[in-house]
């Protein structure tokens, strides 16, 4: 095995070219780093998201793999290898600087995050950093560390609002240089994302009522990428597509470390193959949620085609890039040539056959928790005297759905099990198997009020659910839920753990979010009072005044940009 260092220098929502209009674009830096790499032109994230993008980046899998909602992401190294934790297995050391309090909570099972013996003076961990403060710290990790063994270097910057970041990360390179780590190091500068091209009316004040993360056109998914490794052919441009989820193969791949997560069929691959001018065509995947959350549109880019997908209207689009490369003309609104329906029909093939693997994955995860939960509320003869359960969802997968069922079936051998739902979902889900399957058409109280299942008795009735700001339930979904004759009711999380209603209204969103923060208690204390005292503001905002976010249109945002689109096009004729 190679012993180089490992180097990542990550700089958020940069695209991978120049606008010449806003803070988002292409890094001097970056040019001037191309002629010591390899530079990928056609690199696709796997999520417009920091949290998600990381996920894949440095395991290899679909983010969809690792969690299946946001506000319960959390990595599992027993289920999944990580570069982090191959790396330490080999001797290394990791040290990750990642400048947003965000990421450092979300990813610290995953990234390993700094210890506060390295801060600068000032530097908390409460705190959002700023790109000179992620360089100052580095030059104190390079001088307290003494490196006796290889190590892996995780920067996370930000471009917006900071005229500076190139010059931080040039300078991130010179200490590198400085400390005769550079000439030995696999050394990747990339983006976690791009962002909405001004060109197209989304910009900086268009986006402040819109999120960039449910935006999945080129501008936005497209990703600069240099790789610098020992021997690399200096200057060289791939330009197949490719995606963040082959760096974790390519850096086990250089340094002779064995492929990992071979146990997926869909994970990354080693660019080497494609620097080489060997790599076989590719689809990259790119996800704007988890798959147990709504609102989620899937991306899968090709060379020639785009296909998304939207799971909850169950719709679909393709592009043709070559002929369409802003995206604005759906070819499955016309006539669909031959060309296309063979794209088309490769792309169904693998969202379903990608969509499988994850529920597959995640079923196996659930396991019996269930049944072990349900086993310490109702024991023994307590639960056979349940004769009836009713679940209640909205858009979680099939495959999750019936893993409920099967476990409530073992839970509750008595008891007949039935299904409430929206109609959207009413014929992919009918044929599960549930007792009686009941379909609204909203999943609120009015409409959970019309169903059949507000006229029957239910023994338990449970809510699969975790669609909510700072992870507190809809507040609409307890209000249908109150709606049904229950003698028992719970809320189910996306790991099948069960909550009373007051539990899910107050103490389990405070519990979790402390959990994810719990390591950072032990070197800054104070920081447990901060989160009680945000997470009690959070829960009075949310629960008692009503304060929450609007979904966001995504098919809204795209139909706004198009239209400018075309507006400029016909103005230039």
């Amino acid at each position: 095995m190679k012993k180089y260092n490992v180097i990542f220098i990550i700089v958020d929502s940069v695209r991978n070219y120049r606008s010449g209009v806003d803070d988002r674009d292409r890094l001097d830096v970056m040019d001037e780093f191309s002629r010591d790499s390899v530079e990928f032109t056609n690199a696709i994230t796997s999520a417009p998201s920091s949290i998600l993008t990381a996920s894949t980046m440095f395991t290899g899998l679909p983010s969809n793999m690792i969690s299946r909602h946001f506000n319960d992401f959390d990595f599992d190294e027993k289920k999944i290898s990580s570069l982090p934790n191959a790396l330490m297995k080999e001797g290394y050391e990791v040290y990750s600087i990642l400048n947003s309090r965000e990421e450092r909570r979300a990813l610290q099972n995953l990234l390993h995050p700094l210890s506060k013996k390295y801060f600068t003076r000032g530097i908390s961990h409460n705190n959002w950093w700023t790109n000179r403060e992620v360089t100052d710290i580095l030059e104190n990790v390079l001088k307290k560390a003494k490196q006796t063994s290889p190590a892996l270097y995780v920067l996370w910057y930000d471009c917006r609002d900071d005229p500076g970041v190139s010059g931080e990360v040039a300078r991130a390179l010179g200490l590198f240089r400085e400390h005769g780590l550079y000439d030995n190091s696999i050394i990747i500068i990339c983006s976690d994302h791009g962002y909405p091209d001004p060109s197209t009316g989304l910009t900086a004040e268009t986006m402040k009522k819109f999120t960039h993360d449910m935006i999945v056109t080129d501008d936005n998914i497209r990703v600069p990428l240099f790789i610098r490794y020992p021997g690399c052919p200096a200057g060289k441009k791939v330009a197949g597509v490719v995606g963040v989820i082959d760096l974790f193969p390519t850096i086990c791949g250089i340094l002779g470390i064995p492929e990992q997560n071979t146990g997926f069929a869909y994970r990354g691959r080693s660019l080497i193959e494609a620097v080489k001018g060997r790599g076989a065509p590719r689809t990259v995947r790119t996800d704007t949620r988890l798959n147990l959350a709504t609102g989620r549109i899937t991306s899968l880019r090709s060379d020639s085609y785009k296909y998304l997908y939207y799971w909850d209207q169950k719709s679909e689009e393709l592009y043709d890039l070559k002929k369409d490369p802003h995206e604005t003309r759906d070819v499955l609104s016309g006539e669909t040539g031959p060309d296309a329906g063979k794209a088309l029909a490769g792309f169904r093939k693998l969202r379903d056959g990608m969509e499988q693997e994850i529920n597959r994955f995640h079923v196996s995860v659930l396991g019996g928790n269930l049944e072990k939960n349900m086993h310490r509320i109702y024991p023994g003869e307590k639960a056979k005297r349940v004769k009836s359960v009713l679940l209640t969802t909205r858009g979680a997968p099939k495959t999750i759905v019936g893993c409920f069922l099967d476990s409530a079936r073992k839970s509750f051998p008595n008891a007949e099990v039935d299904l409430l739902i929206n109609k959207i979902d009413y014929d992919e889900y009918c044929k599960i198997g549930f007792g009686n399957v009941y379909a609204v058409d909203d999943m609120n109280a009015a409409g959970v009020s019309k169903s059949g299942a507000a006229g029957k008795k239910y023994d338990i009735v449970f809510y699969l659910t975790e669609n909510a700001r700072h992870a507190f339930v809809n507040q609409d979904i307890i209000s249908a839920i109150r709606k049904l004759n229950a003698k028992s009711s719970f809320m189910l999380d996306y790991n099948f753990e069960t909550y009373s209603r007051f539990l899910s209204k107050w103490i389990a969103p405070m519990r979790r979010y402390m959990n994810r923060n719990s390591m950072y208690y032990r070197e800054e204390p104070s920081l447990i009072f901060r989160d009680v005292a945000f997470m009690v503001r959070a829960g009075i905002n949310y629960n008692l005044r009503g304060d929450r976010l609007n979904p966001i249109d995504a098919d809204k945002v795209k139909r706004m940009r198009d239209r400018r689109l075309k507006a400029a096009h016909q103005a230039t004729k």
